[in-house]
């Protein structure tokens, strides 16, 4: 027990390393403008480091229009302004991080959907002493098509941005672009167009820090997403072939093909190593990993949880989640993203429903005091946690970021540990009785 707990400790210190550096959380962007002059950007030795810092409040927002440093360059001169260019006028304000789903226009009280095209600008104060020093922009994954400029030149590309839908393309990827600060003010623009996606809009963070911590951010990120890959890996493996061995026990089984999915969900999220490896595969077919990892977790888990417990599976409930899964996946791949994507807020439904019969199962375990039962509620209280957290991210209720993916791998820690302790015990009885034969057959021969 106490080397599980060592483990988690060690995971989630891992993980830990995955979030940017601390930050004044009242520092935000005020109409368009993000005052950054007493920010403190200094090594990571520095006690009074502020660090890298989110770009979040409120960035002008130019909705149906694709503008450029050019064209805000005019606004001191509005007769000099494109004829009916959205730069003529005040600009909306829109929160950011936030999907621009839902947002109502100031100007004509207009309510958007996910499909269009907008704009984005910020305007970053710095302290002149940054003057010459070379920062870094990154920005998570958007779901959708977007260019960042700063100070007019291009600096990040993901997808094609365009007002045409059928000349748009999404595309699955973070981005990391860098900066040479030649003024103390910094215009970034962000055209984003979106015709894939449910929610349109940039919906996730954007970090902006010195050249040498960002880099460090992405390094730690990508280092603890392969080492838990490759932990992941190994456990389904190992677990596969004791299956192969012994497969009169098939919870082994379940287990390997629950970490094959977990290993799926990882490497097609998150840091998107798959993606970057292998980007000619498209944008669908890695929202199909994305969702299709999500939806067969669901029936595996209550598989495996099932057969290991109790012992037994309930083939009903079993087979109604298989279907469930099944459904959910066979209207994804017949579907546009745009339409499936959808889907993810009806699937937290069975997902919560998910979770209570399998904490119904497993508190009932702890009552009926059934070996190691403490380990596996442990495990599931973490992954329950985690799943009601991404459910309120994804719903735009709180900006966190996904955790659902390492929960998994903290309750697979503790149900590999349960496996290992399972199986360990059993070699011992075969031990204890090969001993006992051996004396039974000596006393005959005497």
């Amino acid at each position: 027990m106490k080397s599980f707990l060592c483990l988690v400790i060690v995971l989630l210190c891992l993980l830990s390393c995955r979030h940017a550096s601390k930050s004044r959380p009242a520092t935000k962007a005020v109409k368009g403008v993000l005052d950054l002059r007493d920010w403190n950007f200094e090594p990571e030795s520095n006690s009074n480091r502020d660090g890298i810092k989110k770009l979040a409040g409120d960035w002008e927002f130019y909705w149906q229009e694709l503008l450029t440093s050019e064209d805000f360059s005019c606004k001191d001169s509005i007769s000099n302004c494109k004829e009916n260019s959205a730069i003529a006028s005040t600009p909306d304000y829109m929160p950011t991080p936030h999907s621009w789903n839902g947002h109502k226009m100031q100007d004509n009280s207009t309510i958007l959907g996910g499909e269009g095209y907008a704009t984005y600008r910020l305007s970053v104060l710095l302290s002149d002493h940054l003057v010459g020093e070379v920062f870094a922009l990154r920005s998570e994954y958007q779901g959708t098509a977007y260019r960042i400029y700063v100070d007019s030149k291009l600096i990040q590309s993901v997808g094609i941005v365009d007002r045409e839908k059928d000349k748009a393309q999404a595309m699955h990827l973070p981005t990391l672009g860098f900066i040479k600060v030649t003024r103390n003010r910094l215009e970034i623009i962000v055209q984003v167009s979106n015709y894939h996606n449910r929610l349109g809009g940039l919906w996730n963070h954007i970090y902006l820090g010195k050249s040498d911590q960002i880099q460090s951010l992405v390094n730690q990120r990508r280092g603890t997403d392969l080492f838990v890959i490759g932990i992941i890996f190994i456990i389904g493996i190992y677990h596969l072939l004791i299956w192969s061995i012994r497969r009169k026990e098939s919870s082994p089984l379940y287990f390997s093909i629950l970490c094959i999915i977990v290993l799926i969900r990882l490497l097609s999220t998150s840091e998107y190593l798959f993606v970057e490896a292998f980007p000619q595969l498209g944008y669908k077919f890695y929202c199909l990993l994305e969702y299709g990892s999500i939806y067969f977790c669901v029936p595996v888990a209550i598989h495996y949880f099932t057969l290991s417990i109790q012992k037994k599976s309930n083939k009903y409930i079993i087979y109604l989640a298989y279907l469930i899964a099944s459904s959910f996946f066979i209207f994804a791949i017949s579907t546009p993203v745009r339409i499936f994507s959808h889907t993810a807020e009806i699937y937290q439904f069975v997902l919560l429903a998910s979770i209570i019969y399998l904490m119904y199962i497993i508190i009932y375990s702890v009552i009926k005091r059934i070996e190691y039962s403490f380990i596996s509620l442990f495990g599931f209280l973490v992954l329950s946690a985690a799943i009601i957290q991404d459910i309120l991210y994804s719903r735009e209720i709180i900006q966190t970021g996904f955790f659902g993916p390492y929960a998994l791998v903290a309750m697979i820690f503790s149900q590999a540990m349960i496996l290992s302790l399972k199986f360990s015990k059993a070699f011992k009885k075969v031990e204890e009785l090969t001993e006992s034969l051996e004396l039974k057959v000596k006393e005959r021969k005497n």
